[in-house]
């Protein structure tokens, strides 16, 4: 829930920092977020045996990679759950506390873009040759500084908040709608290159099983892409409402907000899940046949 502003403000550098922030909830009394509580817990252990599982990789998935990426994924589930339950405690803190919002941001973004590169690089060797498999990640770097831009913005927006509490957000209003705007772009053609690049994911995997018929491929086809391919399509439908909210019914933007939100924490536990799953199966199993690994190493 949003948290509620008030107080004295902090020090002439930081007036607001120290001003009291509410965090509101519903005391543990709202089903819809006790079960959103519940879904990210699952979630998290279903990360946490994935780095369990990364010790063991063999073949495709690259070990490190996948390792950040999932630790990068845990801080975003660790303050989420954080937020949550602060907030149905009703807790009272400081403006400071927007800093986990920062960090959270950060954590569900290189989550998002080091799994994205993991599975790329596992389907584009599996299938390219090796010409085009130099460009496989083209798409992952356009996205990274799509990211990378529009979390600066959010960083400095947040940042004013924190300083200036609601002073901030009348002062700065012009300004803050520009930024808003500008970002809101962003973001929009960002999750539209991700629904792109998820049906790129879905058909590659697809031609890889009709080559191999591997069961890593099966999983790549099941799991992952399939995870990335809803949860980028339920992302772009939730934020086009958001773009046309002056039209849309409250209640159907609240809908889809909540169903965006189970359906990130869900689908990351069939894309980390699935990940591990490909990295610990042998190398005839896997998308990249035995011998192109054996050439590798060499």
């Amino acid at each position: 829930m949003a948290p509620k502003k008030g107080g004295s403000g902090g020090g002439s550098g930081c007036p607001a920092c120290t001003s009291r922030l509410d965090l509101s909830g519903r005391d543990w009394k709202d089903a819809t977020t006790d079960a959103f509580f519940a879904i990210q817990i699952l979630t998290i252990i279903v990360l946490l045996a994935g780095l369990v599982l990364a010790t063991r990789f063999k073949g495709v998935v690259r070990r490190t990679g996948y390792s950040i990426a999932v630790s990068f994924a845990l801080l975003f589930f660790i303050l989420s759950i954080t937020n949550t339950a602060l907030s149905e405690s009703v807790t009272k803190t400081t403006n400071l506390y927007y800093l986990t919002y920062i960090f959270q941001s950060l954590g569900w973004r290189v989550s998002e873009i080091l799994s994205l590169a993991i599975i790329l690089s596992t389907i584009a060797d599996g299938i390219l040759s090796v010409t085009l498999s130099k460009f496989k990640l083209i798409p992952v770097l356009i996205l990274a500084l799509l990211s990378t831009a529009s979390y600066g913005m959010y960083v400095y927006e947040t940042s004013l908040n924190i300083r200036f509490g609601s002073w901030y957000r009348r002062s700065y209003y012009g300004y803050n709608t520009k930024v808003e705007y500008a970002r809101s772009r962003i973001e929009v053609t960002y999750i539209a290159l991700i629904f792109i690049v998820s049906i790129y994911i879905a058909i590659s995997s697809m031609f890889a099983y009709q080559k191999t018929r591997s069961k890593a491929t099966l999983v790549m086809i099941v799991c992952v892409a399939f995870s990335l391919f809803v949860r980028s399509l339920v992302q772009l439908i939730d934020f086009a409402m958001y773009l046309n909210r002056t039209i849309v019914p409250y209640e159907v933007q609240y809908r889809l907000a909540w169903a965006d939100n189970f359906v990130y924490a869900i689908t990351a536990m069939g894309i980390f899940g699935g990940l591990a799953l490909i990295g610990v199966m042998p190398p005839k199993g896997n998308i990249v046949s035995k011998q192109e690994i054996e050439v590798r190493h060499v």
